[in-house]
């Protein structure tokens, strides 16, 4: 897994925490502390949007709908953003077809069970120098900025249901948005597998080898978070995943191909800075090699000189008893 998956998972991690956990509560029975902040400035309005709405279409699924409308600006509100992150990414990734063959040897070098922990250092560095000289991004401009912001809406969705009794004993066509719900958890979850597979599907042959453990970490999470917390937190991603499997569509079948024509005809004129070759890594490997076995002859002939002078001093002993 990379580090950026990793700082993805453990984000997504936190949120479940942040869900499911318990949080300080004032004397009137709402959260307290940073909880107790967030409920304010943003539980108590969707809280209450949520229930003019309801008012204003009717029981019994009138919350429910106004959840749907609150979800569904929200993640229109973010779209832009989250097809901006995904194109910087696919131009990134076909930038770094101009120096895969510089990283294709790092990456032999460092797999290479002959390579000490010392050269494995050396070379790892060069693939930082690979992309510094080459003005890229290690990162390809791509962030959790999305899931940051969503997350203290997610809070606030969770605390509007949590701490109004309207909300929690109210249902969005006889699915209590108070109690947990397999119906509109499997369907959230679907929902991301199709985007993932849909986005694993068109990823590049290298790329799908990268993907096989971290593609469906979304469909995961998705699973556990809405299967452990209110039917209205799924309706949430429910809501999201449809937004999520559009955005992914437009993505794939009609920006994509059009990222990598333009792709295709800007590094025609790109020079590429050739930092890594073939005599590079074996000169690291070589010189370290060298001096490791340097190493071992000095320390193989200081052996036989210990025992010359303690034999000499042992004959000097006897000499003089």
């Amino acid at each position: 897994m990379t580090k950026k998956n990793a700082k993805l998972v453990l984000l997504l991690l936190v949120t479940a925490i942040v869900l499911t956990g318990c949080a300080a509560h004032t004397a009137t029975g709402e959260p307290g502390g940073i909880q107790g902040f967030i409920y304010s400035l943003i539980g108590k309005p969707i809280q209450q949007i949520m229930l003019n709405i309801g008012n204003t279409i009717g029981q019994p699924n009138g919350i429910g709908w106004g959840l749907i409308i609150i979800t569904g600006v929200l993640r229109l509100i973010l779209l832009p953003l989250m097809i901006n992150q995904q194109s910087k990414s696919l131009r990134h990734q076909e930038r770094m077809k101009l120096v895969k063959p510089q990283t294709d040897l790092i990456q032999k070098a460092v797999k290479n069970p002959a390579t000490t922990q010392e050269q494995k250092m050396q070379i790892n560095q060069l693939q930082m120098q690979v992309y510094r000289e080459n003005n890229m991004s290690i990162t390809g401009g791509i962030g959790c900025l999305p899931l940051i912001i969503q997350l203290p809406f997610l809070m606030g969705i969770y605390q509007s249901i949590q701490y109004s009794q309207d909300i929690v004993h109210s249902s969005f066509f006889g699915i209590s948005l108070g109690s947990p719900s397999v119906i509109i958890t499997v369907i959230a979850t679907l929902l991301y597998v199709i985007q993932s597979f849909i986005m694993y599907s068109k990823a590049e042959p290298e790329q799908k080898q990268m993907m096989k453990t971290t593609a469906f970490i979304s469909p995961l999470v998705t699973f556990f978070i809405s299967i452990s917390t209110p039917g209205g937190i799924s309706l949430y991603f429910l809501v999201g995943g449809i937004v999520v499997l559009i955005q992914q569509l437009v993505m794939s079948y009609i920006l994509q191909p059009r990222i990598k024509r333009q792709s295709a005809e800007a590094n025609k004129d790109t020079e590429i800075v050739e930092v890594v070759t073939p005599k590079v890594i074996d000169d690291i490997l070589k010189t370290n090699s060298a001096s490791t076995t340097k190493t071992t002859n000095s320390s193989a002939n200081a052996t036989p000189n210990r025992e010359q002078n303690r034999q000499r001093n042992a004959g000097k002993q006897n000499k003089k008893d």
